[in-house]
């Protein structure tokens, strides 16, 4: 792991710009669902914190993992605090404590689950992809240099 990176918005191998547009972008559409299209922030946790892991997860080359799980941290608590102050969950849908706390554990649960699941997937893939490369490449080395067949002139015939 590289001590200093030139590329902007990273440090120490944090992506944090990405991470922090990627969140914010989430966070925004989540906004712009419920007072545009009145879909529950409630019901959307768990899918925005499913296409968080997507797009952090590749992008991110170093700490795959710890850049993925700290954008899913950021995110679920941006939204638990939206539902609080901007859906007034709890209170306005009738559901009691334990069930908004239950639901909102097991999505952060499974994107925690997910995130490390979709990262090894996607070493394997690579790891899959530079296999198959390599055989390719080995099959289609020469087999024998192709040698030149050089014609003799013919000569003219005179009559």
């Amino acid at each position: 792991m590289s001590q200093e990176t030139r590329e902007p918005g990273v440090w120490n191998g944090w992506y944090w710009r990405y991470g922090l547009l990627s969140v914010a972008g989430i966070a925004v559409l989540e906004l712009v669902l419920w007072y545009g299209l009145h879909w529950s922030i409630y019901g959307n946790t768990l899918l925005g914190l499913l296409i968080l892991v997507y797009l952090v997860a590749v992008r991110a080359k170093e700490r795959t993992l710890a850049n993925t799980l700290v954008s899913v941290v950021v995110l679920f608590v941006i939204d638990i605090l939206l539902q609080l102050f901007v859906e007034h969950t709890p209170t306005e849908k009738g559901f009691t404590w334990k069930d908004y706390v239950g639901y909102n554990a097991l999505s952060l649960a499974i994107a925690v689950i997910w995130s490390y699941l979709y990262l090894r997937f996607l070493a394997w893939s690579e790891r899959k992809r530079q296999e198959v490369e390599a055989r390719r490449r080995a099959e289609a080395a020469p087999e024998r240099p192709r040698v030149r067949h050089h014609r003799k002139k013919k000569k003219k015939r005179r009559r």
